[in-house]
């Protein structure tokens, strides 16, 4: 996984092995593709605050293994 900012630190995007996997089973060439196409522009996120049971329980319910964390400003400060 990785996230994909903007130069001035906005994010733009992440980047997963299932956005990869989802690409290359729908035929993209991903020799040409960029990831700024391929990469989800609306990830899940929980704000800096929130209890680790409660990141835990929004991951098992989305079925999804990371979790980008954001302070108050939504500045991404960390991933689960």
């Amino acid at each position: 996984m990785t996230t994909v900012m903007s130069p001035d630190g906005a994010l733009l995007g992440i980047f997963t092995d299932g956005d990869l996997r989802r690409s290359i089973d729908r035929g993209i060439d991903i020799r040409v593709a960029r990831v700024g196409e391929l990469m989800n522009t609306n990830p899940k996120m929980l704000r800096d605050n929130t209890l680790a049971a409660e990141a835990l329980a929004l991951m098992e319910q989305a079925k999804i293994n990371v979790l980008l964390i954001t302070d108050e400003q939504k500045k991404l400060v960390g991933v689960v």
